[in-house]
């Protein structure tokens, strides 16, 4: 419990893939994701929300698209409202908790996360992002 920020340690460890649900991505964070991929060659997959109320997550939004890294896929959620903080590592680490993808979420709130390496858990889960993704729509 407390500050989020240990979260990115794991994304700048993964060897292969991150998939990632947050309702609310800061512009800052997209950056440094972008700048993760591209320097490592690591694939993500992100879900998000088409929430462009939040000034901060609408210019993630638009930092996403103009960057078009190729390891770097983004689809939103328009018919419901995702708001899930999970993240799946490497198909082996998977991290849910209560802090958003944003400076706030990551460096301010008080937060909490368990991060867990079940074998079976992490593939139904794996399964379940899947599914969302399917019902989530391309930028």
């Amino acid at each position: 419990i407390g500050e989020a920020k240990n979260l990115f340690n794991y994304l700048t460890h993964a060897q292969k893939v991150v998939r990632i649900t947050s309702p609310w991505i800061s512009q800052e964070v997209a950056k440094a994701i972008c700048d993760i991929a591209k320097k490592h060659k690591i694939s993500f997959q992100i879900i998000t929300s088409f929430d462009t109320s939040i000034e901060t997550h609408k210019k993630a939004i638009q930092l996403f698209k103009d960057a078009n890294v190729e390891e770097i896929k983004v689809r939103v959620l328009k018919d419901k409202f995702i708001h899930a903080k999970m993240i799946i590592i490497d198909d082996s680490l998977f991290i849910i908790g209560s802090a958003n993808l944003t400076l706030s979420g990551l460096y301010e709130n008080i937060e909490s996360y368990a991060v867990l390496s079940e074998p079976s858990l992490i593939k139904e889960l794996i399964l379940k992002f899947e599914e969302l993704w399917s019902m989530a729509n391309e930028l």
